[in-house]
């Protein structure tokens, strides 16, 4: 499956190069439940997968946007609908967008690699981090002003 993580991370690259076009580190995560992917599948694109064997994944875009202060969040709000947009159409049953803000000094590399799959949220990523904002399609957003509300400051 991390192959096909890869396939969506450059399927998004462009769109989310564009959609938050400042210093950030990102990676497009899935998720599928065990059972549901055999060996058979390994030569398949996962948009292929998606659309003809199974839909029931969960995807993730997550992001750190490095700062070197408490971010301005309202200018993410339409940059994270934006998103949500992208993963929409997938057609895929669940997908987050999971937005750190983080210090401009620290390298989050290893913790987007390995933080859904550890169950590591930002509030546990050790070294600064000023919030986040984490929504998921069962949030139900038609607007980017709705985003807001999921903002969480961690510190000043």
């Amino acid at each position: 499956m991390s192959k096909w993580a890869v396939e969506l991370t450059k399927k998004f690259e462009t769109e989310i190069n564009r959609i938050l076009p400042e210093e950030v580190q990102y990676r497009v995560l899935l998720y599928i439940e065990d059972g549901k992917y055999d060996n058979t599948m390994k030569e398949m694109s996962v948009f292929d997968y998606f659309a003809n064997k199974n839909n029931e994944a969960n995807v993730v875009i997550k992001v750190a946007v490095k700062k070197s202060s408490t971010p301005d969040v309202t200018s993410y709000n339409e940059p994270v609908y934006q998103m949500l947009q992208l993963l929409d159409t997938l057609g895929v049953d669940m997908y987050d967008v999971s937005l750190g803000f983080v210090d401009s000094k620290e390298d989050v590399t290893d913790y987007i690699r390995t933080s859904n799959v550890n169950n590591v949220p930002w509030n546990n990523y050790d070294g600064k981090v000023y919030g986040t904002i984490m929504v998921d399609s069962f949030a139900n957003i038609t607007d980017g002003k709705q985003i807001e509300e999921y903002y969480e400051m961690f510190e000043e």
